[in-house]
């Protein structure tokens, strides 16, 4: 049977590789151009999954994910404010380039790509931390049934 943890950094992963996946069926199967700030998003998943397959280390890979997933979600919420608020100007467009602020695909009404983004970076924001405080709990425990 699996444990708390092991179910918590599957979790972790299938987010990450159905983001990766997600951009790649976005972009070479509808045929969507990524805009600038959604290929600063791709940076953050890409490296994500590019840690998850090549780092062995679990607390390593956690503070990587909990890092990176917090600095991507800034990256999304100001896209996604930007595309349904007036707060921000947009500093991409112009020629040849896709413009941030437009809405190329809706999954349903209201939720963009850089909204299934953003949801995206907060699951494994709070699934790293779930799992750093379960990692935590289970090297308290192996200490205390070694002392004993």
């Amino acid at each position: 049977m699996f444990s708390r943890l092991k179910l918590l950094k599957l979790s972790l992963y299938m987010i990450i590789f159905a983001a990766i996946l997600s951009s790649l069926l976005f972009e070479f199967v509808l045929h969507l151009v990524p805009c600038f700030l959604c290929w600063w998003q791709r940076i953050f998943w890409y490296s994500m999954g590019l840690v998850a397959l090549l780092i062995n280390e679990t607390e390593e890979k956690l503070r990587f994910f909990k890092i990176t997933s917090f600095l991507g979600s800034f990256f999304a919420l100001y896209h996604v404010l930007l595309q349904r608020t007036d707060l921000f100007v947009s500093l991409c467009g112009g020629d040849n380039i896709i413009d941030c602020s437009q809405i190329q695909y809706e999954l349903i009404s209201g939720v963009s790509i850089p909204v299934l983004s953003l949801l995206g970076f907060l699951l494994v924001f709070i699934l790293s931390l779930l799992a750093k405080m379960r990692l935590e709990r289970e090297s308290l425990q192996s200490q205390d049934l070694r002392e004993h």
